[in-house]
């Protein structure tokens, strides 16, 4: 359930993002892809939890789970070209 929140609110932002023309439509066709695995998904959840940590947008002790991601949406919007590496990086996808 969790990481399905994470998903819808990357997905949302995306979307709108490549609306905007901020990222490209194949930028957008990767993070669907991407966040549709779990393991994928869950290490971009896990990179965005430690930087809201971080940036004092989540509480230090909460978990991936514990953030209600469709609430920090700029800041997941922020996180895209972090989000798009990731992707690269972790299953060379495009």
């Amino acid at each position: 359930m969790a990481r399905n929140n994470f998903r819808q609110a990357l997905i949302q932002v995306a979307e709108q993002a490549e609306a905007a023309g901020e990222i490209s439509r194949r930028d957008l066709r990767r993070i669907r892809l991407a966040s549709a695995f779990d393991r994928v998904a869950a290490k971009l959840e896990d990179t965005c939890c430690e930087e809201a940590q971080y940036r004092g947008l989540a509480a230090a002790t909460a978990g991936p789970g514990a953030i209600d991601w469709m609430q920090l949406l700029a800041f997941v919007k922020e996180m895209l070209p972090v989000v798009l590496e990731i992707i690269k990086t972790v299953i060379g996808l495009f």
